[in-house]
């Protein structure tokens, strides 16, 4: 048997509850019905939890549904009709950054933060390996 600790959540497999997995955040939020598969899992949880898998790497990215993220987490956002899953700056009042990972890549700039809608917060990463 095997577990998976999901930031606070405690997870075991079972046929009790299923999170569903998704190709793309857009698909995830806008068309929750056109998952690609799901995970048995059993919760200590009642909390909405859905499941990125990872283009580049072999890792479903499990996501909480909820507005509450605090500047320095990682989380799911949607900016003018853009859907990013980045850590979170708060940088002063009403402006925030949307940092991802790689320091390569340009950050989200947002001024405006009514512009800007909270989907969820990162809880965990499972990661899957191939024998």
């Amino acid at each position: 048997m095997w577990y998976l600790k999901l930031k606070d959540i405690y997870c075991r497999p079972s046929n009790n509850n299923k999170i569903k997995i998704y190709n793309s955040l857009p698909l995830a939020i806008e068309f929750p019905a056109h998952f690609i598969d799901e995970i048995d899992l059993k919760l200590n949880s009642h909390d909405e939890i859905f499941g990125l898998k990872h283009k580049s790497n072999n890792s479903i990215i499990f996501i909480k549904k909820t507005s509450d993220i605090t500047s320095g987490q990682k989380g799911a956002f949607k900016y003018k009709d853009e859907y990013y899953l980045r850590n979170k700056l708060e940088v002063s009042s009403g402006q925030v950054l949307l940092l991802e990972d790689d320091p390569n890549d340009d950050p989200v700039f947002i001024t405006d933060k009514t512009d800007m809608k909270t989907l969820g917060k990162v809880i965990g990463i499972l990661n899957i390996i191939d024998k």
